[in-house]
Parts: C-alpha cells; sequence; structure tokens
C-alpha cells in the first residue's frame, strides 16, 4: 500500500456552485473517504485560489454586437453562457473589464500536443468579429 497519495483538483465554478459550495463538497468527500481508513492520518487539503465563473450580462453591447454579427454572417444565434476560470476573460471581468470568450474557430485536440484547427473556419470567424466591431463602433 502506497504511503502517500497526492490527488490534484480542477473544479470549474458557476455563479450557483461558487468556491465555498466547492470547498464544502471536496471538504466533505475527503472526510468520509477519511472515515473509512481511521487508522491512516487524516487527509490535508490545501486550496489554491482561483478566479470564479462570470458572465457578461445578456443586455451588454458586446453581447448584442456579437449575437447580431452571428445572425448576419452565419446565419444562426449562438448560445450565450458562463465562462469558468480557464482564459483572461476571468481574469479582465475581476478588473471590471468585461471581455467574451468561446467563440472561435473549430478545433480538435485543444490545448493538446497535438491541437489543431481547421482553416476553412478562420474565414467566417473574422467576419464575425469584424462585423460586429463595426456594429459596435456604429460604422
Amino acid at each position: 500500500m502506497p504511503d502517500l497519495c497526492e490527488l490534484k483538483l480542477d473544479i470549474r465554478l458557476t455563479p450557483t456552485f461558487t468556491d465555498p459550495t466547492a470547498r464544502e463538497a471536496v471538504g466533505r468527500a475527503v472526510n468520509e473517504a477519511d472515515a473509512l481508513c481511521p487508522e491512516t492520518p487524516r487527509t490535508e487539503i490545501e486550496w489554491v485560489d482561483g478566479w470564479p465563473a462570470y458572465r457578461v450580462p445578456a443586455s451588454h453591447p458586446l453581447v448584442a454586437a456579437m449575437r447580431e454579427a452571428c445572425r448576419a454572417q452565419l446565419g444562426a444565434d449562438v448560445p450565450v453562457g458562463i465562462v469558468g476560470p480557464s482564459n483572461i476573460g476571468n481574469y479582465l471581468a475581476s478588473l471590471g473589464v468585461p471581455a467574451l470568450c468561446g467563440f472561435g474557430v473549430r478545433d480538435v485536440g485543444i490545448h493538446a500536443a497535438n491541437e489543431r484547427i481547421e482553416l476553412a473556419s478562420i474565414e467566417p470567424v473574422y467576419r464575425v468579429y469584424r462585423d460586429a466591431l463595426r456594429r459596435l463602433h456604429g460604422a
């Protein structure tokens, strides 16, 4: 039996699944596991703070411009959702700077050794961003 086990968790937060809720859930699971092995030392938890999830309000001009541009350029509505703590948008949001994340080219193996994009998806994404910028700047 090993004398040490290290587990790293990456828990993505949402506006309803907050940092305190996540810490409580992890703590409860750890306590339950520790209770099954009373002869071993108690588990130590080291918390590393991250960024909270965020969402730019649907009424924000950035959201409206992107959605209108997608309808005009792609003929489709894009879903609006919550962004977890995995990009620079979370940092910007913590400074009060609204940032939209997630709309981009089609990819395979994102952030993996063999990540790649579909080249044909570059041009339509460019058109959407160009259109959205023009809408924001009233051009």
